[in-house]
């Protein structure tokens, strides 16, 4: 790869599907939501044949199962489905029952690490380092799932701007940030969330979404790595000219 088009198109993907993450576990699954879902599907599955990621290819199968049992849904049967959504959302994720799976990183990696006291504090500091504000009526702490992968797709989708104007040294120190952050961060908790998402997810949308989470986690965490190299040749040998 050497085309300056294709590491942004590659930055601006990979935000789409951070985002598309945050979204999914943020709060329960809205009417409007269901087109987000479908429009994300051919680029999950074009990332999942690309990067050749188990829990990538097994997530984008049941995403893609989910989107076609839906969208043969008449109106009324689509919001049972969502109905049956949000119940699944609160049973996983807001406490109603026995087994909840958590959302935060302070519950993975918090009192009982001690290199991770505090993660919501350390969040707050990186988020404020680069102007990231979390939106005023999402009143759930800094490690919060949603957070955390929106921070990572403003990251990608910064990245994809500084290399489309050309300024590699800026796209370079986002990929930088990138990296940090899903070493130091992402992929200390994540990847337990999901083997515990996949376990307890009864539909078909919640467990593809446990194997898309892990599966991008696993095969995201060399690229901001691999194309900091592939910019910094590039700077180089301009260098040399």
């Amino acid at each position: 790869m050497n085309s300056i088009d294709e590491i942004e198109r590659i930055n601006l993907v990979r935000g789409s599907i951070y985002s598309f993450l945050s979204r999914a576990f943020k709060s329960e699954i809205e009417r409007d939501f269901l087109q987000r879902i479908f429009d994300a599907g051919p680029t999950i599955k074009l990332l999942a044949v690309s990067q050749e990621g188990i829990d990538l290819i097994e997530g984008s199968k049941r995403l893609e199962l989910f989107i076609q049992q839906t969208k043969a849904l008449s109106d009324d049967e689509k919001e049972g489905l969502l109905t049956e959504l949000r119940v699944e959302f609160t049973i996983l994720f807001l406490g109603v029952g026995n087994d909840t799976v958590h959302l935060v990183e302070s519950a993975y990696v918090g009192r009982k690490s001690a290199q991770y006291e505090k993660p919501a504090e350390e969040l707050l500091a990186a988020y404020q380092s680069v102007g990231f504000r979390k939106d005023n009526e999402f009143f759930e702490p800094a490690d919060h799932f949603a957070l955390e992968f929106e921070f990572m797709a403003r990251l990608c989708n910064w990245c994809a701007q500084e290399v489309s104007k050309n300024d590699l040294e800026d796209a370079i120190a986002y990929l930088s940030l990138q990296n940090e952050f899903l070493r130091d961060h992402i992929a200390r908790w994540v990847p337990r969330l999901s083997e515990h998402l996949k376990r307890k997810a009864k539909s078909n949308f919640y467990s593809s979404l446990a194997y898309l989470t892990n599966g991008l986690v696993e095969t995201d965490e060399e690229v901001p790595v691999h194309l900091i190299k592939i910019l910094k040749d590039m700077l180089s040998k301009d260098d040399t000219r």
